[in-house]
């Protein structure tokens, strides 16, 4: 959580996520995996127990930071057996691998 004259658009980006997740019914943690890469939101619905990986990023053009977060969420996914994962942009939208989606947060707020 940060103030709202943060110049960290990552930090507010990610604060959007989280709220809009804990909004809704899931349960949200932050993990490291054993391979001591991060991952922002590990998230079970506490209806239907589905299993969600999500990465806030605010753009791919910044690589390195892009780059950490898409080996994070893959590291995650093999650890925990989650098919498929989420990265959350300011506007970025792809498919990578066919498995993970990268969508703009307006995107995903909708689904």
């Amino acid at each position: 959580m940060t103030f709202r004259n943060s110049n960290n658009c990552g930090q507010l980006l990610e604060t959007m996520v989280f709220m809009h997740l804990r909004r809704g019914a899931h349960d949200v943690e932050y993990i490291n995996t054993k391979d001591g890469r991060e991952v922002d939101f590990f998230t079970r619905n506490r209806n239907s127990g589905e299993k969600r990986l999500i990465q806030a990023c605010w753009q791919m053009s910044d690589k390195k930071t892009f780059e950490r977060d898409l080996h994070g969420l893959k590291s995650a996914m093999d650890e925990f057996s989650v098919p498929t994962g989420t990265i959350v942009t300011w506007d970025d939208e792809t498919v990578i691998d066919k498995k993970i989606k990268v969508m703009p947060i307006w995107k995903w707020l909708l689904t």
